[in-house]
């Protein structure tokens, strides 16, 4: 198992963060975060960097694919091929049309204890969808 050193940014003071105080950051895993745009395009890539920056406190990524598209300033095509990538990967769930949930150990907003609880859920729901695909 590889040990992960987070790294906070804090939105409203711009300040890094070691984390031992982590209320208000949101924590970014950059290896994975650099080793999953190593394997997407460019335009792939600013749509992963515009659903990050839209991640609520609960993982979770709203938008439909015109949205994303626009937002992230690329074609629907490949807000679609993106979150097909990212789903294949295991780093995205779709919960429900046009909500999707992000693997908290890519990033998350909420403090250690609680990204626990995410990947926990995050766990659960992945598995009870590969459990719905063999049926």
């Amino acid at each position: 198992m590889r040990t992960v050193t987070w790294f906070g940014l804090n939105k409203n003071t711009g300040e890094i963060g070691d984390m031992k105080n982590d209320f208000g950051f949101a924590k970014i895993d950059l290896k994975l975060l650099f080793d999953t745009c190593e394997r997407l395009g460019h335009g792939e890539c600013k749509v992963l960097l515009k659903m990050l920056s839209k991640m609520n406190f609960g993982n979770q990524v709203h938008g439909t694919y015109p949205e994303l598209a626009k937002q992230a300033g690329v074609c629907e095509s490949t807000v679609k091929l993106t979150i097909k990538k990212l789903r294949s990967w295991n780093l995205l769930i779709r919960e429900s049309t046009s909500t999707y949930f992000v693997h908290p150990d890519l990033a998350c907003r909420v403090s250690s204890e609680k990204r626990m609880m995410l990947l926990g859920s995050y766990k659960e729901i992945s598995k009870r969808q590969k459990k719905e695909s063999y049926k």
